[in-house]
């Protein structure tokens, strides 16, 4: 292999073979990050909320995405939150929801929840095509007054099998 770039070096010189090796790795890296951006969101999803400052459930919400050409849809399944004396807490009873301003640009994502007072926006990066991490805030609603102005925590979304 050496011998060819010397051959070609000396018929063609310095500067034309850095620009064609250049050339050569810059499709080669827009191949790979092709072949990495083209799985599908469809499918689902564990999504695990962390409340920052406390609170150790790390127990998943089940998060189901639907690809339909270029329109992306969604819905989690949200346990009921009670208000106690350290903070929310989730029951056992669960409701589906649609994620609404769903925005996915094939690396960042992000979505809103809302139920009645209460509204959950996330946003998360792709760290690959099964695994993506981010944050969450949720303004507090009446129910929750005296608490605090908001919640807000850390998420990692993982594809299930």
């Amino acid at each position: 292999m050496s011998l060819l770039v010397k051959k070609i070096h000396s018929r063609v010189g310095s500067l034309p073979l850095l620009l064609v090796a250049a050339l050569i790795i810059t499709a080669s890296v827009v191949a790979i990050a092709s072949q990495n951006s083209g799985k599908s969101l469809s499918g689902n999803w564990a999504l695990t909320i962390a409340i920052e400052g406390g609170g150790n459930d790390q127990s998943p919400v089940l998060v189901t995405f639907v690809e339909a050409g270029s329109k992306l849809s969604g819905k989690a399944s949200v346990p009921e939150v009670i208000n106690t004396s350290t903070g929310p807490q989730r029951s056992a009873t669960v409701t589906d929801m649609a994620l609404t301003d769903l925005k996915f640009n094939g690396k960042d994502l992000s979505f809103r929840i809302i139920n009645g007072e209460d509204s959950f926006s996330g946003q998360l990066a792709k760290v690959n095509d099964d695994l993506f991490n981010g944050v969450w805030e949720s303004p507090i609603g009446g129910r929750w007054k005296g608490s605090k102005e908001k919640f807000t925590g850390t998420l990692k979304m993982a594809r299930t099998k």
